[in-house]
């Protein structure tokens, strides 16, 4: 399934609406209640994503269309916030 940075931001304010202390839609970015944090970014029309947990420091990763990352991203996004 193919993401715009818009729907990811999206879908990933609704599925951890829980766990969300802070969201900048300007920006795209989320900080969570327990210290991780989350940035989104277009760079050379694919979707980037900076994942920040307390316990491994950031992870980047380079979301391609058509591929099985955004289902990854959203499993780490969900390991991370402890979900």
């Amino acid at each position: 399934m193919s993401h715009s940075l818009e729907t990811l931001y999206r879908q990933l304010v609704g599925q951890f609406a829980d766990q969300v202390s802070h969201s900048d839609s300007v920006t795209r970015e989320l900080a969570f209640r327990n210290g991780v944090a989350l940035r989104l970014w277009v760079e050379n029309d694919n979707v980037h994503a900076e994942l920040d947990s307390l316990q491994g420091g950031p992870e980047l990763w380079i979301l391609l269309p058509g591929s099985d990352d955004i289902d990854d991203f959203v499993d780490a996004v969900a390991d991370a916030v402890g979900c």
